[in-house]
């Protein structure tokens, strides 16, 4: 949880997973293609896809409304995320003198259309936030450094929550040495949202099993609640001749930091699902081209 984004690095397609604080379920191919063809696949592309027992919350059984909500906040986190990544590369080349001044207090939103990063120090001690670099995209992930003045005083409720949050992080978390990237914005009602996540570790390794997520009072001063969610942290290199699969058979929908995950890093794994309480959540490439989502009626396997 640095001050800026974790950065990700290449690492052998077949390098060794076997660490002690993780494990990876993985299956056969043909474990998956022996399931969907029991299952018969059913593709949710929209509510209109409707069965008998459809209702304004479902679409053939499967929590299509809750699925839907959950979707929306991971693609946002995606959006979040490549911005994040491609403003850091100019943060880490910045000269030290610049990035020593830097806190963990930094966040992307969106203005006028446009994706802004900011780097930069919340100061407890005087509640004001510096604003050390910022950065304006310019179209197709384009950003330039900018010093066009802007509003500094509705960033800093954001800070100071962040600042708040990161002392509440539970140390038994901190305690894994995991890096968890943070994402923060304000909902409709003016209050802050933050979430942290597990991304690709520096030596590679891809970390998922744990999300947080915490709302504060617009000012950022309060925490109104607070929610971890996961089964335990788990961790794989990439390879593309795998097939992974995610075990969340105690929720109803995949969680946000599973959609991220599949949406994320689809292309690093030969294939990967969602086991959930009834359904084998993926993702599919249409035949235009297009991604889309497949929730399957699932049977019972046992853990791999």
């Amino acid at each position: 949880m640095s001050g800026v984004p974790n950065k990700r690095l290449k690492v052998p397609a077949r390098a060794d997973y076997g660490m002690n604080l993780f494990s990876a379920n993985t299956r056969s191919s043909t474990t998956c293609r022996g399931i969907a063809s029991l299952l018969g696949v059913l593709v949710f592309a929209t509510p209109g896809l409707g069965a008998a027992q459809d209702t304004p919350e479902t679409v053939g059984g499967f929590p299509y409304r809750v699925f839907s909500d959950s979707e929306a906040i991971a693609r946002w986190i995606l959006r979040y995320d490549r911005v994040a990544w491609v403003t850091s590369d100019s943060v880490l080349a910045a000269p030290e003198s610049i990035r020593s001044r830097l806190g963990q207090e930094w966040f992307c939103y969106v203005e006028g259309g446009l994706w802004h990063a900011v780097y930069g120090r919340y100061s407890p001690d005087s509640d004001r936030y510096q604003v050390v670099l910022h950065y304006q995209s310019s179209g197709n992930l384009q950003f330039r450094s900018t010093a066009l003045s802007f509003d500094t005083v509705s960033l800093l409720p954001l800070a100071r929550a962040l600042f708040r949050a990161r002392s509440t992080l539970p140390d038994s978390l901190i305690r894994t040495g995991v890096a968890f990237n943070q994402y923060v914005r304000r909902l409709s009602d003016s209050t802050i949202d933050i979430w942290y996540l597990p991304g690709q570790q520096r030596n590679g390794l891809i970390v998922w099993g744990a999300e947080i997520r915490q709302v504060y009072t617009s000012d950022g001063r309060m925490l109104l609640k607070s929610a971890i969610g996961g089964n335990g942290l788990r961790g794989i290199y990439p390879d593309t001749a795998k097939e992974l699969a995610i075990d969340e058979r105690e929720h109803d929908v995949p969680s946000v930091g599973s959609i991220f995950f599949l949406l994320s890093y689809r292309r690093a794994f030969r294939h990967i699902d969602v086991w959930t309480s009834r359904f084998l959540s993926t993702l599919a490439q249409g035949d235009s081209g297009q991604l889309v989502w497949i929730h399957a009626v699932r049977g019972g396997p046992s853990k791999n």
